[in-house]
This record gives C-alpha cells, sequence and structure tokens, in this order.
C-alpha cells in the first residue's frame, strides 16, 4: 500500500488529505490528479468535514480522519453488501476512473462522458448475477436512474419482460458484474454488446474504435479469450 497526501491546504487553513492506494495499474498522474483537485476545491473555499463525502468520478468518497489532525478518503469496500461500508483507500476508485474515462476517450466521446452515481439505479437481467454480461444499453438518466440497462449474454432471455427485469443500485450491479463499471460513463444513447465480440453503437450506428486504445486493446484481448 503506497500512501501520499496534499501539501498546500494547510496554506488555507484547512487539514491536508492523504490517499492510500495499491499502485498496480494506476498511473503516477491519476493519483497526481486527485491530490490536485483536493487542493483546488479546497482552494475554492471548500470545506471537507469529517463524516461527509466528495464525489469523485461515480464514486462518492467518504472523509475520516486519521493521527495529527489529517484527513483520509475511504472508498466503497466493493462487497456488494448494502449499506455500504468503506475502507481506508481509494485504489478501486482510481482504477475505475482510469477505465471509465478511456473506454469513452476510445470511442471519441470525452467530451460527452457522464458519471453517474454508485448509489443511482439501473434496470438490470434478472440472470445477471449468474452468468456473464452480453448487454448494456443507456436512456437519459433521469433523477436517481441513471438510465442503465445490463442484460446478460443468454440472446433467448426476454429482456422486455417486466418480471425478468429488476431495479438495483450501480452498486450492487457493478459487484455483480465488474466488467460493467468501465462502461457506466458513456453518455445516453450508447449500447455496449459483448456477446460476439465488442461492439458499441450509439442511436443504432456502430461507433469506431480508435486505434490502439484502450477499447482497442480490450476487444483485441476479448477475440483472442
Amino acid at each position: 500500500m503506497k500512501h501520499t497526501q496534499t501539501t498546500r491546504c494547510k496554506a488555507r487553513r484547512h487539514p491536508e488529505v492523504r490517499l492510500s492506494y495499491e499502485p498496480d495499474g494506476i498511473p503516477d498522474v491519476d493519483v497526481r490528479w486527485l491530490l490536485d483537485h483536493i487542493e483546488a476545491i479546497v482552494a475554492h473555499g471548500e470545506v471537507l468535514r469529517v463524516g461527509e463525502t466528495i464525489r469523485i468520478g461515480w464514486v462518492d468518497l467518504e472523509i475520516g480522519r486519521v493521527d495529527k489532525g489529517m484527513l483520509q478518503l475511504l472508498e466503497p469496500d466493493w462487497s456488494g453488501v448494502i449499506p455500504l461500508t468503506c475502507v481506508p483507500w481509494v485504489t478501486e476508485t482510481l482504477r475505475q476512473l482510469r477505465r471509465q474515462r478511456d473506454v469513452v476517450d476510445s470511442l471519441g466521446l470525452i467530451d460527452e462522458i457522464l458519471f453517474p452515481n454508485i448509489c443511482e439505479s439501473g434496470l438490470v437481467c434478472s440472470r445477471l448475477n449468474l452468468g456473464e454480461m452480453g448487454v448494456m444499453e443507456r436512456l437519459e438518466p433521469e433523477g436517481a436512474d441513471s438510465g442503465w440497462f445490463v442484460g446478460c449474454a443468454d440472446t433467448g432471455h426476454a429482456h422486455d419482460e417486466p418480471a425478468e427485469l429488476e431495479r438495483v443500485s450501480l452498486y450492487q450491479a457493478a459487484c455483480w458484474i465488474p466488467a460493467s463499471v468501465q462502461f457506466y460513463a458513456l453518455p445516453a444513447g450508447c449500447r455496449v454488446d459483448v456477446v460476439e465480440g465488442l461492439r458499441v453503437s450509439r442511436e443504432g450506428k456502430e461507433i469506431h474504435v480508435a486505434p490502439g486504445s484502450y477499447l482497442e486493446r480490450l476487444r483485441l484481448r476479448s477475440s483472442d479469450a
């Protein structure tokens, strides 16, 4: 586990904030971005208080306190258990944020990135926690509804039947099917099909995947599996 912290918050008479994370798969630039982001919001007058939360990507991180008055960010433990239990690191938050950005950027949609929140709901196939993901599709978000539908890989399963669907939090859906997480920041109108290869479309038209991008590498790994 690595530890780092902000260094410019005290100049605003605000406690510094520590980040703990497992470095595997997490670029240093992403850690630096998060530190800069925290320092920027403090510089603009926001006060981080113990027990409250701060939104990073699609995750609400809890604010805790460590020794010498320093604050620390805590993320959900990703066990799928409700109510959420938090742990004193931000490893998965950073990993997920990187993958969500990379997916959207692979499709040339970075200017339209649309993070939901893990507490928002989505419609999921009743078999989702029993098998593999086959399709994801996002409608316009409305209120606490993220707009997401996540279906199983059984093409014969009737996903248009209300009895075969369940509304759950995206946090629960993510814990059932971790592979779905990387696509959650796609904007409304996007559809992801993974039954035969990996294809992303929008309003019925397939979206070009940039050569050498994260999503192209993911598609190549899927075809080799």
